[in-house]
């Protein structure tokens, strides 16, 4: 997520793995817009990272978010 804890997209580097952030917008409550994230996904995608609450903004991803990011995951075979 962007804006999200520096470190996740330096860990990713040290494995090799290419981080690709997803915007998260105050006038969304700093939630995740799932077309935003499905239009990010390519062949390559293995993971989706989530933070909840967030580091550093506090915000957390409500239970309706939470559902349709799992679908999302499901239907991309994402971790």
């Amino acid at each position: 997520p962007n804006p999200g804890y520096p470190t996740f997209a330096m860990t990713s580097r040290l494995l090799h793995a290419v981080p690709v952030q997803y915007p998260l917008y105050p006038h969304n409550d700093f939630q995740p817009h799932i077309e935003d994230i499905e239009a990010l996904i390519t062949p390559r995608t293995k993971v989706l990272m989530l933070n909840s609450p967030s580091n550093p903004l506090g915000a957390v991803i409500s239970e309706e978010s939470t559902r349709q990011l799992v679908e999302l995951a499901v239907r991309h075979d994402l971790w």
